[in-house]
């Protein structure tokens, strides 16, 4: 690069994420995830189940016998409303965790309508009124209307499924073996994958993207 020549922003933030992710303590997901989301239709369309387009980010999960939440990255429902899909996104698979596998593990073990219905009882409880109103007319987008017993309107899936984005389409073996024993259904798509959806589009942004995607699943930050 030469000095005083202007850099197309797309190149500088990718070089930016490509250099940063080896840094102790970046967290690649949280400046990388906005990137995922403009694709991501397109790529659960091909690779798990044609979905509405609308996305809700940090869908809360209520802990047990409490109303704090842990957070699923995303939320979308399949296109007839018979699934709600909780995703996951992970930029490095060392940064798997047995814990976080398990909450969500159990969050798939239930029926939308109940992980609705915690949302109620989380809004009941908290200070971020606004917030989880904005998060009600989101839902709404979905067809979605939360009630006291859960969903109402014309969306009401029948049933919860996982979604894992990851460097590569595998499981660490320990991962692998706390979900299998959930017993509860689950999809992984890798950035390869990924990559070959993001590059039909032809646009800079793009090009830029799925040439990252393809670095950091050969290429852990290390």
């Amino acid at each position: 690069m030469t000095w005083g020549q202007p850099v197309k922003p797309e190149e500088e933030i990718f070089r930016h994420l490509n250099d940063w992710r080896k840094l102790p303590g970046y967290q690649t997901e949280r400046r990388a995830d906005l990137f995922f989301t403009v694709y991501l239709g397109e790529v659960l369309d091909r690779y798990v189940a044609p979905v509405n387009r609308h996305i809700v980010p940090e869908f809360p999960l209520r802990k047990a016998e409490s109303n704090r939440s842990y957070k699923a990255d995303y939320v979308m429902c399949t296109k007839e409303c018979q699934k709600l899909l909780l995703i996951e996104l992970k930029t490095d698979m060392g940064s798997m965790r047995i814990d976080q596998v398990r909450y969500l593990a159990k969050a798939a073990r239930k029926q939308p309508s109940e992980l609705l219905a915690d949302i109620g009882k989380i809004s009941s409880a908290t200070r971020e009124r606004a917030k989880y109103e904005r998060l009600r007319l989101l839902l709404t987008d979905l067809g979605m209307q939360l009630e006291p017993a859960g969903i109402a309107g014309e969306c009401r899936p029948q049933s919860t499924e996982l979604v894992f984005l990851l460097p590569q389409k595998r499981l660490p073996d320990k991962i692998k073996r706390e979900i299998d024993s959930f017993r509860v259904p689950y999809h992984l798509v890798g950035f390869d994958e990924f990559a070959a959806i993001v590059d039909r589009r032809d646009d800079d942004l793009s090009s830029r993207f799925a040439s990252s995607l393809r670095l950091w699943a050969g290429s852990p930050p290390k």
